[in-house]
């Protein structure tokens, strides 16, 4: 009687599979530890405050993390055609691009996304907790004490009244604006790049993004618990940036100005007025800390990436302090924490050296 020879293959392929899988985990360790971490804060948290998870920040994320990676696809596809085109010329177009889509999406660069999307998916989770529930366990007290900082940084007027009217303007406004809201599609874009890699500075980013949210998002935004200039009135604090939150609402007449109705939901929120998150935080700006990050990890990676994040990081600041969202001190604070989580993240990483790393994933 004839035996049938064993189909090996297909076993020993999902074996080596799963011991990547394993061995990619290991890189992901102090990721998954604070996603984790924070993750189990919540439950706590939300005892005592209330305030429960809000699935749907990770059900966004995983949504715009497509749209992110369908936009950075087509802008890479369209780079490489038209080097191919242009430069490269292969004999065969269609072979070129197939061999160049296996180094671009390879194994290891899978694996490495996957643990990131669930790693952060973790964080995240455990974040919408934690940030709704910040003004509930420490209520506004700083704002004042962050007005007085700012005129005495700025020479004695508020800063956005350095700007003019100029930058009041509705177009200019606008411009901010889009910038503002494209904050989170360029943080999802950048977790993603660095998710595709998993090690060096590209690691350094992910961990740095999870300590500055966890440490500066969280217990220092408890500590120094602030409303925003948006809020000062509303929260009592005087009329001070009536005058400003008047000229964004007039520009509103011209073009659409997403930050007021955003500004307007979120008080809502925290009133009572309709269910949701009061997730009201102003120091530090996690907005401009985020783009610190950016800047600083596109510095280790690619020259004329990192140009385009320093001026996306300088839009964020000026945007913050324009709509309202932010005192400047907020933004300097969010900047100086960035420093020191990126410094804290190289350390627990074990990323010491300072060459710049490609963003594409390893060939293997």
């Amino acid at each position: 009687m004839t035996h049938p020879i064993a189909n090996t293959g297909s076993t020993n392929e999902g074996l080596r599979f799963f011991e990547d899988a394993l061995r990619i985990a290991k890189n992901y360790i102090t990721l998954y530890f604070f996603g984790l971490f924070t993750f189990l804060l919540s439950f706590p948290v939300s005892d005592f405050s209330g305030n429960k998870p809000d699935f749907g920040v990770v059900i966004n994320f995983t949504y715009f993390c497509g749209i992110s990676l369908t936009l950075v696809l087509a802008i890479v596809l369209g780079w490489k055609l038209a080097r191919m085109a242009l430069i490269e010329k292969p004999v065969s177009a269609s072979g070129a691009l197939l061999e160049w889509s296996k180094q671009i999406f390879d194994r290891e660069a899978i694996l490495n996304s996957v643990h990131m999307l669930i790693s952060i998916s973790l964080f995240l989770t455990g974040f919408s907790v934690l940030k709704g529930a910040i003004a509930i366990i420490s209520p506004f007290a700083w704002d004042e004490t962050f007005k007085n900082w700012d005129i005495a940084l700025h020479f004695g007027v508020l800063p956005h009244e350095w700007f003019g009217s100029l930058m009041y303007h509705p177009t200019i406004l606008g411009i901010f604006n889009l910038i503002y809201n494209a904050w989170f599609v360029v943080v999802i874009i950048s977790l993603l790049l660095a998710g595709m890699r998993g090690r060096g500075a590209h690691m350094q980013y992910l961990v740095s993004f999870a300590l500055t949210w966890l440490f500066g998002g969280f217990f220092l935004a408890i500590i120094f618990s602030s409303a925003g200039p948006a809020f000062y009135e509303l929260a009592g604090y005087g009329a001070e940036y009536v005058p400003m939150m008047n000229s964004l609402y007039e520009a509103a007449e011209t073009v659409p100005l997403w930050a007021l109705s955003t500004q307007e939901l979120l008080w809502e929120g925290y009133t009572g007025a309709r269910n949701g998150s009061a997730g009201i935080s102003a120091f530090p700006s996690m907005h401009v800390a985020s783009a610190s990050l950016i800047a600083i990890y596109a510095s280790r990676v690619n020259w004329i990436i990192a140009a385009a994040a320093w001026v996306f990081f300088a839009a964020i600041m000026v945007g913050s302090v324009l709509l309202g969202w932010h005192y400047a001190v907020d933004g300097y604070g969010g900047f100086v924490l960035a420093l020191i989580f990126w410094k804290m993240a190289g350390v627990l990483t074990c990323t010491t050296s300072s060459h710049s790393e490609n963003l594409r994933p390893a060939a293997h």
